[in-house]
């Protein structure tokens, strides 16, 4: 095989699909801060919590005031009923509640060898917290039908629940390590799913919901599951062109969502999660632990390493997304990202053109030697589909190239592993 130098795009190509800072920098007032958690009651009122922390805005995060609580360690979750009522869960079994906006917080529960990861209540009275409990690898997992005054404990052995979603009083999910259960009384029983979870990785941390039927699981190590039936029968869809970890997820609709991952990279789909774009910026550039969104536009991000609010209020980025309508033609060049990702020994390749023109498709390797030209003659407007198999390669990362009349669109990084 015989390698063509390219000397002068890779500076180019690693910087390519970044689009403009569409993300601005909210003042918390509280320094070296590991927010683990953020929500929204409404376009002004909202919560965000971390190490024995818990603020609140009422100007949609101009600005913050920290809310006085019973000691606590690290805080995880938050689920806020209405204006006045708001549930937070956290480390050494931690069930914090407030009856009037935050004004006082009282301790509902304490167990020192439980971590609860997840709350979610369903109205004023009706909730579920779940986490882990004793050691090595217990499960903590109650419910309480009275507001917290009570609470009723289920057995579940040797499992660590990162994330629980009730639709209404009997039908729910958890997600734990790289499985999923699902109940339909209430969770005095669950079951397995139809699931087919093995490459998920280490674990899953948060689903997405939309309109309480749809349902999605990104794993740590970044494939995409998908369920339209809350949660009974899921498919794998995609996988999220990043190389770390993903830690939050989160979907305004049926089509729009964002995940989270290491390094401040924040990636968006417009097509249910089948394809992702990145929207990474220079800010944030921690960890995203966790995103909040009210709708398709307006949004907030937190870090877990290092303090920082963010808020954006035009869906995270202005790069252009995927449209839903097939038959229109796109409204520019674009290069999605390779499925699977990583591949062995082939992937899918996808590309939409706005207008015809001579088109070239080059695989790349890290030295910016030709590996393989895909594509490489005319084409019209539309959209189009190339298979690369690469069974002799080394693994490694390579990189796709769209050329549209000589001049370089886009590219995206591709990870081959034998």
């Amino acid at each position: 095989m015989r390698f063509q130098p390219i000397i002068f795009f890779i500076p180019f190509l690693l910087y390519a699909n970044v689009s403009s800072a569409q993300w601005i920098h909210q003042q918390s007032g509280v320094s070296n801060q590991e927010w683990r958690n953020i929500k929204f009651l409404n376009e002004n009122t909202g919560y965000a919590c971390g190490y024995n922390t818990i603020i609140k805005t009422t100007n949609g995060g101009e600005n913050w005031i920290n809310q006085t609580i019973p000691p606590s360690d690290i805080l995880f979750d938050l689920s806020i009923v209405d204006s006045n009522i708001v549930y937070c869960v956290g480390f050494y079994g931690r069930i914090l509640k407030t009856t009037n906006g935050g004004e006082n917080w009282v301790n509902l529960f304490s167990d020192t060898l439980t971590f609860i990861y997840s709350c979610h209540f369903i109205d004023k009275n009706t909730g579920w917290c779940a986490g882990s409990r004793g050691f090595p690898n217990g499960t903590f997992l109650v419910k309480t039908t009275d507001g917290g005054n009570n609470f009723i404990s289920y057995a579940f052995a040797n499992l660590s629940i990162r994330d629980i979603y009730f639709k209404d009083a009997n039908t729910g999910l958890f997600c734990s390590g790289g499985a999923i259960w699902r109940s339909t009384n209430g969770g005095i029983n669950w079951y397995s799913p139809n699931y087919n979870f093995h490459n998920a990785g280490y674990e899953f941390r948060r689903f997405g919901i939309a309109n309480n039927q749809y349902c999605w699981l990104v794993s740590l190590t970044r494939p995409v599951y998908r369920s339209t039936d809350f949660g009974e029968n899921w498919d794998s869809i995609a996988y999220i062109p990043s190389s770390y970890n993903v830690y939050s997820t989160y979907f305004a609709n049926i089509n729009t969502g964002w995940v989270g991952v290491a390094f401040g990279e924040i990636y968006k789909t417009t097509d249910g999660g089948y394809n992702w774009f990145d929207c990474s910026t220079t800010q944030p550039s921690g960890f995203i632990s966790d995103i909040f969104f009210l709708n398709e536009n307006t949004g907030w991000a937190v870090e877990g390493n290092n303090g920082n609010i963010f808020k954006t209020t035009n869906g995270g980025c202005n790069t252009v997304g995927i449209s839903n309508n097939s038959s229109s033609l796109p409204k520019e060049h674009i290069l999605y990202q390779n499925y699977p990702n990583p591949f062995n020994p082939s992937t899918r390749i996808e590309y939409s053109l706005k207008e015809s023109g001579d088109v070239k498709l080059v695989v790349y390797d890290t030295q910016g030697r030709k590996i393989e030209t895909l594509v490489d003659t005319f084409q019209k407007n539309g959209d189009y589909i190339s298979d690369f198999t690469a069974p002799r390669l080394s693994s490694g990362v390579y990189f796709i190239i769209l050329k549209f009349n000589n001049e370089i669109i886009n590219s995206k990084k591709m990870l081959f592993i034998k």
